[in-house]
């Protein structure tokens, strides 16, 4: 099964529960065997200025059902810092 890298506008991320949420911004796919597990290079499609929470969503294999395996990096003390992306206008 690949997983799939997608960009959350951070103010929405915590709604957002399917890749079919027009939200969704796509980055990535990773096809198994494809990648390094230590760094993804990918290019950010043209998208507004703001700030973007990074999601990867896998099928899992018991419920066969799509789930964001970085949904639980909650920005909070108890689970710590999402992982983000600013971005900026050119100047």
């Amino acid at each position: 099964m690949p997983i799939f890298v997608d960009l959350l506008p951070s103010d929405a991320a915590d709604e957002v529960e399917s890749r079919r949420d027009p939200r969704v911004i796509p980055l990535l796919r990773i096809r198994r065997g494809s990648y390094s597990p230590t760094r993804l290079r990918f290019v950010v499609p043209p998208v507004r200025p703001g700030t973007y929470v990074l999601a990867a969503w896998f099928k899992g294999t018991a419920t066969h059902t799509w789930a964001n395996a970085l949904a639980s990096l909650a920005s909070d003390a108890v689970h710590g810092p999402r992982i983000t992306l600013r971005i900026v206008a050119r100047r």
